[in-house]
């Protein structure tokens, strides 16, 4: 017997087309999912990371300045942005770059200030294990402080999983 992750009247929404049956992620049979379902999660999570998305607003512009004021070429700045998701190193780097740190020290310090992502891992590990592999290796692409707040508030209400994963999506992507 596969498993339901998404039951009509279980939620506030109901399908607007009839549900699609897919192969569970787990091998042991089917599960029920729509488009709408996926969407309404990923709108929720929207929803959640937006207050939080507007205050890191004023960072992103902070950092865009230190960017361009240390010399670093705009290019480097963009990337980082992208590869090093936490603000505090980004800026830490930028800092001991301009200064002319080795790169051992500006790879130790982005570590040093980046080790809370291990805890956050933690905590979410549970969570997470239940998604299908290729979900399990790309959504902690998605971790920020914000992003990994708002799961661990909303996860233990969730007891299905291909919610949790679409609504993290959302929250992540967003944020």
């Amino acid at each position: 017997m596969g498993s339901v992750s998404w039951v009509p009247g279980s939620d506030r929404h109901e399908p607007t087309h009839r549900p699609r049956i897919v192969p569970s992620a787990a091998g042991d049979g089917c599960e029920v999912t729509t488009r709408d379902h996926r969407r309404h999660e990923i709108r929720a999570g929207i929803r959640a990371a937006t207050p939080l998305a507007f205050a890191a607003l004023p960072f992103g512009v902070v950092y865009g300045v230190a960017v361009v004021d240390s010399g670093t070429p705009v290019g480097v700045g963009i990337a980082a942005s992208w590869i090093v998701l936490a603000g505090a190193s980004q800026l830490s780097i930028l800092e001991l770059l301009d200064a002319g740190a080795s790169w051992l020290v500006v790879v130790a310090t982005a570590l040093v200030i980046n080790a809370r992502f291990a805890l956050y891992a933690t905590a979410l590990a549970p969570s997470f294990s239940e998604f299908p592999r290729r979900w399990r290796y790309t959504l902690p692409y998605l971790f920020t402080d914000q992003a990994s707040a708002l799961a661990m508030g909303h996860f233990p209400s969730v007891p299905d999983p291909d919610r949790r994963r679409w609504w993290f999506l959302g929250a992540g992507l967003f944020f």
